[in-house]
Order: structure tokens, then C-alpha cells, then sequence
């Protein structure tokens, strides 16, 4: 039996994310969902040691004042935090702040995995020029990241287009977020069939030869369309719906772009069948809600574009890679492209980043003026 209700405990589930922003004594605001308008507040004198497994959060308990008798037991609360962090991204309660944390965009920053990269604008050049260097992050803190190494305080991070020139590198076979070693040189100028690397397809696989003897204008145009593919490629490994969207509208322009007129006979009813595939694809792409629907219509967009690729050559610098997760579409098993070696998969993201083999390839091939 409760006797005396002037004070309560107000109990609340933290995802154990949010444990970095949450410290004893710290005074936490809450809303009451029977009470609208109305806002209370009180300390956390309490934090459960232990984690719940099932529901992967941490009880936190507040000391508050009921005086006025408003708080029921059994009432449904809810609170959001707003937390002062220290240099070491501590939360700072009853303590000087000393110096402030150093701060990045959380669009700045992809993600793979355990793997952070920003791109970071190189000073005192004359054409704008950037690097891509791995960062070790804190935790995200509304729109931004806290950074515990890798960038000083000054420099001047990519914070939208970063997938665009990640997806630039690994065509170039530079370093890159999926590919951070690069890759070798561009092959040796050849007309003619696709030059193999040294380190060749994986063992039981051939490396692919275009169908049509495609201008070099028009592969070209598929090259940027790769470019852009590789980008939602990226973001979806990545686990970032937003990116992907607006990859997807890169996709689109690049489609766009495409100039069917520099095409003639059979090769112009081949792109004409693959056009109308990639369209219906990125269709369902850009309509998707969720990163969970937006990767279902991955799937024919990278089968569609490994098709067109082979059908009419490649003139990158860096071989594309056919990976292959069986796991994906519901244990049928999927299909995607990518240009580095370590599989990152678009399917899972960071959930299973790694599942997945490459099960072919098509080398990278040089054009001449009119044809392959």
C-alpha cells in the first residue's frame, strides 16, 4: 500500500546508445502523456548496472517531487535529454565544461562497419583537392558527430557529396571508404578484348567481354552512370537512407543523360530493353519509404547494370567486381557491383557487412575513337 505520494520515482528505458549522454545527478524534463502542456522535471539518482538483453536498454530512475499530486503511478512519461559533453565527450554534470568537444557534421562521415572516413579539403591548393582520411568517432549527438581523432579543429570536412567523390576513387582505383588500400594502375593502353589483371577474377570465374563494338561517347555516359549506381551502392553498405536517396537522383540524371542516338541497330534495341529495366527499378528505388523497401529495388537495379556493362564495355580505371550474398532477398540470394575487393554488402549494411563473395568481373577496357 502507497501512503504517501508527495514524492515518486519516475522510471525510464535509455537505449544504451543514449548511455554516453546520461550521468547521476543530472536533472532530466519529461512530459506526461495523461497531462499535455504540462512539464515536469527531477535528478536521476539512480542507473540499473545491468543491461536488458531483450530490449537492449537501461533503466534510469528520477527523484521528483509530487506535491501537487499529479504524477500517478503507472502514468506513461516521456523525456528528452539535452546534455553538456566534455573534450572526451563525457557528459559533464556539476563540472567545468573545460574545453569543448570538436564537432563534424553527421552527414560528413561514411560509415562501413567499424570504419569512419571524412573527405577533408587539402589547404593552400589551387584547385580545390581532397583526401579522404579515417576518423574514430564519438557519439552522434543530434546532427552531429563527436570526433575523438583523425581531424584538428579548422579543417574543412565534405558534408554533402561525399559519396560522389568516394564513388570518383574507386573508379580511379584510389583509396576509398570500401577499398582503403586502392587499387593497382590503370591497365596498359589496348584496343581490342578486356585486358585481365594480375591478380585476376577470383579462381572459377573469366573476366567479361562487351557484346557491342559501343562508341566510346556512349561508354563513357555508362561510366557516369556507374559512377553514380556506386554511390547508392555505397550508402546503402553504409546504412544511410538519406544518401542513397539523393543517389538516387544522381542515378537518374546520369540515365538521363544517356544518348541512345550514338547507338544503331542491334546495340540500340539491347539499351532500349535495358533502359526501360533500369527506369522501372529506379522507379521503385526512389518510391521506396524505408532503406528496407530502397534495398529490394536494389536488387534489379544491380542486375540491369551488370548486364548493360557487359553488353557494352567499360572504360574505368578499376575493374568491376560482381558480388553475390545468398542470404539476401529473402534466402534466394542477390547480386550487386562494386570496384573494391573487400565485400561490402548494400543488402545488410552493417548487420552483415561482410556477407557475400565476388563471383565475377569485368575488367577495365580502353576505347578507341568509334568502337572497343
Amino acid at each position: 500500500t502507497v501512503a504517501d505520494l508527495s514524492h515518486v520515482w519516475v522510471t525510464f528505458e535509455a537505449d544504451e546508445s543514449d548511455l554516453a549522454w546520461l550521468q547521476t545527478g543530472q536533472k532530466i524534463d519529461f512530459a506526461v502523456a495523461a497531462l499535455p502542456g504540462r512539464e515536469f522535471s527531477g535528478p536521476i539518482v539512480f542507473i540499473d548496472p545491468i543491461l536488458d538483453e531483450k530490449t537492449r536498454t537501461v533503466t534510469i530512475r528520477l527523484d521528483v517531487d509530487n506535491s501537487s499530486g499529479h504524477l500517478k503511478p503507472g502514468m506513461f512519461v516521456n523525456a528528452v535529454v539535452s546534455a553538456a559533453l566534455s573534450a572526451n565527450g563525457q557528459s559533464a554534470v556539476g563540472q567545468s565544461m573545460g574545453e569543448e568537444p570538436l564537432v563534424i557534421p553527421a552527414s560528413a562521415p561514411l560509415i562501413t562497419g567499424k570504419r569512419a572516413v571524412v573527405y577533408v579539403r587539402l589547404p593552400d591548393r589551387q584547385k580545390p583537392t581532397f583526401e579522404g582520411r579515417e576518423v574514430v568517432l564519438g557519439p552522434r549527438a543530434g546532427n552531429f558527430y563527436l570526433v575523438e581523432s583523425g581531424l584538428r579543429e579548422g579543417e574543412l570536412v565534405v558534408a554533402k557529396g561525399n559519396f560522389k567523390i568516394d564513388s570518383a576513387l574507386q573508379i580511379q582505383a584510389k583509396p576509398s571508404m570500401m577499398n582503403p588500400t586502392g587499387g593497382g594502375p590503370a591497365p596498359a593502353h589496348q584496343h581490342g578484348a578486356s585486358a585481365k589483371r594480375d591478380a585476376g577474377p577470383p579462381e572459377g570465374t573469366v573476366a567479361a567481354t562487351a557484346d557491342f563494338a559501343a562508341p566510346a561517347a556512349f561508354v563513357a555516359q555508362l561510366d557516369d552512370l556507374l559512377t553514380a549506381y556506386l554511390e547508392i551502392q555505397v550508402a546503402l553498405a553504409g546504412d544511410d537512407d538519406k544518401a542513397a536517396r539523393h543517389a538516387a537522383d544522381s542515378f537518374a540524371a546520369s540515365l538521363q543523360a544517356v544518348d541512345m542516338g550514338l547507338l544503331g541497330g542491334n546495340a540500340h534495341m539491347a539499351w532500349m530493353k535495358d533502359l526501360e529495366q533500369l527506369k522501372k527499378a529506379l522507379s521503385s528505388h526512389q518510391a521506396a519509404e524505408d532503406i528496407s523497401a530502397r534495398r529490394d529495388a536494389f536488387l534489379p537495379l544491380s542486375s540491369v547494370m551488370w548486364d548493360a556493362l557487359r553488353r557494352f564495355g567499360y572504360q574505368g580505371h578499376q575493374d568491376v567486381r560482381l558480388f553475390h550474398c545468398p542470404m539476401a532477398d529473402k534466402g534466394a540470394g542477390a547480386d550487386w557491383l562494386q570496384i573494391g575487393k573487400t565485400t561490402a554488402n548494400p543488402f545488410y549494411g552493417a548487420s552483415m557487412l561482410r556477407c557475400g563473395n565476388q563471383t565475377d568481373l569485368i575488367s577495365a577496357m580502353v576505347h578507341s575513337e568509334g568502337g572497343r
